[in-house]
């Protein structure tokens, strides 16, 4: 689809934690955390599978950043935003976790489910766009231990910070109560308001890995 008047960038996230403004449980570093804290249990399973971090502001960034650059850096490219110091394994993240809650067991379970690993090369980003993340996984484990400590976060198994559970309620109460003509009328309204524009139209497209 990229052409001279549409210049698409994707970026492809590493596995997000940290807390945003509906917090996330359903992402591993944070639901690990939260079973330190209230559970006293962290179950890792197997834990030599590699994956890359990366907090949410820093995915943030990574999108304005990518926005406001020059479009002959960015245009078409495809970008792994994170960094190449955040690929842990699954273990050594549950071992910073630990040492961080020391009331907290760290449990290793033999592997079954997803085998697959993810050790991602960041040096595209930094080259293109000097981008360094401002968190480490240290400090973000931190942000959610907190928040859970100060009551900010007061149940982490909420369906609200479960993307599944939360939608499954959300489409389950639109269809009880009929209410989702309003999503057609939005839908509808916002087609008859497009005109075409001969401007280029800078797009970000983003991948993310629960």
């Amino acid at each position: 689809m990229a052409d001279k008047r549409f210049a698409p960038t994707i970026l492809r996230f590493g596995t997000i934690y940290g807390l945003s403004g509906r917090a996330r449980f359903d992402l591993v570093v944070n639901l690990l955390t939260a079973k330190a804290v209230v559970d006293k249990r962290i179950t890792v399973i197997g834990g030599d599978q590699w994956r890359p971090f990366v907090h949410v502001d820093d995915a943030a960034l990574a999108v304005v950043r990518c926005l406001k650059a020059q479009l002959q850096l960015v245009r078409d490219e495809v970008i792994n935003v994170g960094s190449n110091e955040q690929n842990y394994t699954i273990r050594r993240v549950g071992e910073v976790i630990r040492e961080l809650v020391p009331t907290s067991e760290l449990i290793e379970a033999g592997y079954y489910g997803d085998r697959r690993n993810y050790r991602v090369d960041f040096s595209k980003i930094a080259k293109l766009l000097g981008f360094k993340p401002a968190w480490t996984l240290d400090t973000g484990v931190r942000q959610v231990i907190d928040a859970l400590e100060s009551g900010a976060v007061k149940d982490y198994r909420d369906p609200k910070h479960s993307n599944v559970r939360f939608l499954d309620e959300q489409v389950n109460y639109l269809m009880s109560t009929h209410g989702v003509e309003w999503a057609y009328d939005l839908l509808k309204s916002a087609e008859s308001d497009v005109e075409p524009k001969e401007q280029v139209v800078r797009g970000v497209g983003v991948g993310v890995r629960g």
